[in-house]
């Protein structure tokens, strides 16, 4: 882990927090643009069954899913022991929030975007289903995985965030939850 990660994970949750403040202080042309797809970011809870519980049993299928893969190509369960107890509190909570913001905030901007130029809502779809497909693989790449199945992994798991952005009416909150239950159980493999 690098240690450069927490001020860079603290600064972006804190620009989100206090992003009214940031907006209110940039030229008016700006504070207008950035107002209305910044507007397309909430982080409220809404149903429970569908902001904290289905995010955490997608989260717990990906990870059954990853132990038989495991199981199956390499004849034993997943070992990721926690070293740092550090890394631990950065992979549960920053990590998921930061990166959630990062990706969920690419994913308003374009949204907003493409909701301006086109009236059909199959084509924002698509195009937003693109856009979803892109800052997963951006998402993936940020990581510097070891194995292409590690990228492959992340890049689904992205897909599987952002989606959960989307259908719950773009809310942060489903996706910064599926991520933080992923790392949880990352780091709580099932062969201790």
């Amino acid at each position: 882990m690098d240690l450069f990660l927490i001020p860079l994970q603290l600064l972006i949750i804190g620009a989100f927090a206090y992003r009214n403040k940031i907006i209110s202080k940039l030229p008016e042309q700006i504070s207008k643009i950035l107002t209305l797809f910044i507007a397309n970011m909430k982080l409220e809870l809404g149903k429970k069954l569908y902001t904290i519980v289905v995010p955490i049993i997608v989260s717990i299928f990906f990870y059954l899913i990853w132990i038989f893969y495991n199981l199956h190509f390499f004849n034993t369960f997943p070992n990721l022991p926690i070293t740092d107890q550090l890394f631990s509190i950065d992979s549960v909570t920053l990590a998921p929030i930061s990166e959630q913001i990062i990706q969920c905030f690419f994913l308003a901007a374009f949204y907003w975007m493409i909701s301006r130029i086109y009236t059909n809502q199959w084509v924002v779809g698509i195009v937003c289903f693109a856009s979803l497909l892109l800052s997963a693989y951006l998402m993936a790449e940020a990581h510097l995985n070891p194995s292409p199945i590690n990228w492959l992994l992340r890049f689904f798991l992205f897909v599987v965030y952002g989606g959960l952005y989307f259908l719950n009416d773009r809310d942060l909150l489903p996706a910064i939850i599926a991520h933080a239950s992923w790392n949880i159980i990352l780091l709580n493999p099932i062969s201790l």
